[in-house]
């Protein structure tokens, strides 16, 4: 009879990684648009999300949409 086999997690990852490796690097080298306006790769916008930069940009974005107006 056949020997099962039980994979790792690690050995799981390294075979989707070898049998998707075109798509894999596809999605890495995808550009998306954030919330805030800046460009960046796919696999980094949660990263980016958490930075001042990203979080600057958001309050500024807030000034400027919620500012009171001046009627008088």
């Amino acid at each position: 009879m056949g020997e099962i086999v039980k994979l790792t997690k690690s050995q799981k990852y390294m075979k989707y990684y070898r049998e998707n490796k075109a798509q894999v690097n596809i999605w890495r080298q995808m550009e998306v648009t954030c919330e805030c306006g800046s460009v960046v790769q796919a696999q980094h916008l949660s990263i980016h999300q958490k930075t001042n930069l990203h979080k600057k940009r958001l309050r500024k974005m807030d000034s400027i949409i919620y500012e009171p107006r001046g009627y008088s």
